[in-house]
């Protein structure tokens, strides 16, 4: 009876240690997944802070003319009227909050229209915004649910087009491009992609941007380019090329 009772003991005793040990490789998975969209959901934000970081540096009589940003740093191109200004442009930059690297790599003195101008070349790296980022809370299950709540489902990827010319329209912008890479396999989700390019003003791009960041479904600039169409006019309008992209929930 003892042999047997013991038995039956150790039995019961495997049974119950099956499911504990798939519980830690589930309870993985789940945060691998969390983990996944926070990191894109923390950097949604990253080209309008680096926008607005930019055009809120710049005195009077200082403009952009061209502009490549990926991977949390940008090559910087513009025109300044004078030394002294070019200097307070540089000033403004290195006490934003928003970059965490600001070099000048190159500057020359131009005539222009019968006028004496500085071309620049900055090198600017963007602080890491993952701190003002918002996590969910709770249990994991319930916070994965609450992320993927962000996530566009695959098939309302025929909506996308419509979605980015109405949000270019809005904010002013002619798009003249639309090409989407369409789904690529990733871990753990389905990853979307598209190259668009816009034509208007900076004050729009910004707010395009800022637009962006803002939608109720999760949208990534990977990369950004902008070129102004007539570099010796401040006022010119600018071409801009962008690389955005989300991830698909099923």
């Amino acid at each position: 009876m003892l042999a047997a009772g013991l038995g039956a003991c150790l039995a019961l005793a495997g049974c119950q240690s099956g499911p504990s040990s798939s519980a830690p490789e589930e309870t993985s998975a789940i945060e691998g997944k969390i983990a996944f969209i926070e990191d894109l959901l923390a950097r949604r934000g990253d080209a309008a802070r680096l926008s607005d970081a930019l055009a809120a540096a710049l005195p009077e009589r200082v403009w952009l003319t061209e502009v490549a940003y990926g991977d949390g740093e940008a090559r910087v191109k513009g025109i300044a009227r004078s030394h002294v200004l070019l200097i307070d442009c540089l000033s403004n930059l290195e006490r934003s909050a928003e970059l965490a690297e600001v070099s000048l790599r190159s500057s020359a003195q131009r005539s222009a229209r019968d006028r004496e101008t500085m071309e620049f070349e900055l090198h600017v790296v963007l602080a890491d915004g993952r701190g003002g980022a918002p996590r969910a809370s709770g249990p994991a299950e319930t916070r994965l649910e609450e992320l993927e709540k962000l996530l566009p489902a695959s098939g309302e990827t025929a909506g996308f087009f419509r979605l980015f010319h109405r949000l270019a329209s809005d904010e002013g912008l002619q798009m003249t491009k639309f090409a989407p890479e369409g789904a690529l396999p990733a871990r753990p989700y389905e990853e979307w992609s598209a190259a668009v390019e816009v034509m208007g003003d900076r004050a729009e791009l910004r707010r395009f941007f800022s637009g962006l960041a803002g939608l109720p479904h999760l949208w990534v600039v990977e990369k950004f380019s902008f070129k102004t169409l007539a570099a010796d006019d401040s006022r010119s309008p600018v071409r801009a090329a962008i690389e955005a992209r989300t991830l698909l929930r099923e």
